[in-house]
């Protein structure tokens, strides 16, 4: 389960944003890859309630798997355009 990092705010990043309160969760793809944080902030103190938490977990696995989904598209095509090319060329499939 991703950790779920929920405070309020006086990071400097935080200040040019005017954000009191932020909820962030860790973007992880399956090979183990951290991509990023998805992150929720606020212009007021606030508690950050289980649905709150929920919702951006939710949110965070389904832009995961988008990256993914993505990658694994491109990597498909890559390797159907090898694969057409070899049997144009008369070559062996390649290796990975």
């Amino acid at each position: 389960m991703p950790r779920i990092v929920w405070r309020h705010c006086d990071d400097h990043p935080f200040e040019e944003l005017n954000a009191i309160a932020y909820l962030g969760v860790p973007l992880i793809t399956r090979r183990g890859e951290t991509l990023g944080s998805l992150c929720a902030v606020d212009h007021e103190p606030r508690e950050w309630t289980d649905r709150d938490q929920s919702v951006l977990r939710d949110l965070a696995a389904a832009t995961v798997t988008e990256v993914e989904l993505r990658r694994t598209t491109r990597e498909a095509v890559e390797l159907a355009s090898r694969l057409e090319a070899a049997l144009r060329g008369g070559k062996k499939e390649p290796t990975a």
